[in-house]
């Protein structure tokens, strides 16, 4: 069953709210749309990647909203210090609630996603739609993506892009952890909607998070409103 196009909607405002009480805006002309094949489905599944960025060049805070076919839209922030990760901002809103969660990049790192799944919320056993390695690898993928658009785009240098590669393995942790939070979660109130039952894609906006801590060009002659 799909998610209803007008709770899919809601969810996504009430994110795109968390995300701009923290200066953070959507860059669309920079989403990022990928099919990865389902073997349940028999097909491709469609899944979309909006960065957030800030139109301050100093913030240290970058976001992205992934939404799937069929799933509802999540979100990621992360902190950088030195263009290295500091601390992870999950947003998701389960239950018609918005659940924001701030993990240590070191802790995660150490503990792995396991201690972060939160058990309090019923989880279904459906066949999920995509793998946590399809999870990881398109995140890795799209990352780079991002990160030499931003490079050929003169956001970074040589030396930023050096640095900033290094993110790559927690990118794939990212995408493991949201993966793991979110597999089986019913998000509908009413739970009319088994949406992310089956397969939970809101991992996908890992890849965008930490892509660039610098609006790019195109947004800064044309800003959205």
């Amino acid at each position: 069953m799909q998610l209803g196009s007008c709770w899919a909607e809601m969810i996504r405002q009430r994110l795109e709210a968390a995300m701009r009480e923290r200066g953070l805006l959507p860059s669309t002309a920079r989403a990022r749309a990928y099919t990865p094949f389902s073997k349940v489905l028999g097909r491709s599944k469609l899944v979309v990647v909006v960065p957030y960025n800030s139109s301050d060049s100093k913030s240290s805070l970058v976001g992205g909203v992934g939404v799937s076919e069929g799933e509802p839209p999540s979100g990621i922030i992360v902190e950088l210090k030195n263009l290295q990760i500091a601390n992870i901002i999950t947003l998701d809103v389960i239950g018609g609630e918005l659940v924001i969660n701030e993990i240590s990049a070191k802790e995660l790192i150490a503990q792995g996603p396991k201690p972060y799944v939160d058990t309090k919320y019923d989880r279904g056993n459906l066949e999920r739609h995509l793998t946590a390695d399809q999870s990881a690898v398109i995140a890795h993928e799209a990352f780079k993506v991002l990160l030499f658009d931003d490079h050929s785009s003169l956001v970074h240098s040589t030396s930023d892009l050096r640095e900033l590669v290094h993110n790559a393995p927690l990118v794939s942790a990212i995408a493991e952890l949201q993966y793991m939070r979110l597999e089986g979660i019913t998000f509908s109130p009413d739970v009319s909607c088994c949406s992310c039952c089956c397969c939970c894609w809101g991992s996908c906006s890992s890849c965008s998070a930490t892509a660039t801590k610098y609006v790019n060009q195109f947004y800064e002659q044309h800003p959205l409103p």
